[in-house]
């Protein structure tokens, strides 16, 4: 089985990921915004007799967590968990999931764009990019978002990790994991 659900760690609501015979557990904390940050990360295989190696730690998808964590149940019950009261969880859920960027709300879409001419391309461009990279890094099936994007595209993959740095600086995706190709 691999997946995303909501744990519980010490008492507190976690995110957890379990796939190829590891377990990944993040710590939550949430933004005055109603942002979903991680505090703390823990890794483990399903083996106590095996070690994590460097190829189990990329293979997890810790921004795929994240970007999980804000889909309408996790966000809500992080929210519930770290206090907040029911208008303003609603707020926030009404807020995010009332943009065009709603992952959840389309069937897969269309892995091809139209490239905007010149170097200066307009937020819809960006927020097209920021949609189609969130399916694919939820329910994509891929760890490689980009790759896929780009070849659907004919365009370099460093292209696309240009689009992906423009749509996180613009904030149509959270920030990317330090240390993490593709991110």
């Amino acid at each position: 089985m691999s997946g995303f659900e909501l744990g519980d760690v010490d008492d507190t609501v976690s995110v957890v990921w379990h796939g190829n015979g590891i377990r990944a557990e993040a710590l939550p904390r949430v933004t005055p915004e109603g942002r979903v940050r991680f505090v703390e990360m823990r890794v483990k295989k399903d083996s106590p007799d095996e070690l994590l190696t460097s190829d189990d730690l990329r293979g997890v998808p810790f921004t795929g967590m994240l970007t999980w964590a804000h889909g309408p149940t996790p966000h809500r019950s992080i929210l519930r968990a770290a206090g907040w009261d029911d208008a303003g969880i609603e707020r926030v859920l009404r807020e995010t999931w009332t943009s065009p960027l709603n992952p959840a709300r389309s069937p897969k879409p269309s892995l091809r764009f139209k490239i905007p001419e010149g170097r200066r391309r307009p937020d819809a461009f960006y927020g097209r990019v920021a949609r189609v990279y969130t399916w694919l890094s939820i329910w994509g099936g891929t760890r490689a978002p980009a790759v896929e994007i780009a070849e659907a595209n004919k365009v370099a993959v460093t292209t696309v990790h240009r689009w992906i740095k423009e749509a996180r600086r613009r904030g149509l995706l959270p920030p990317g994991q330090i240390g993490r190709a593709g991110a």
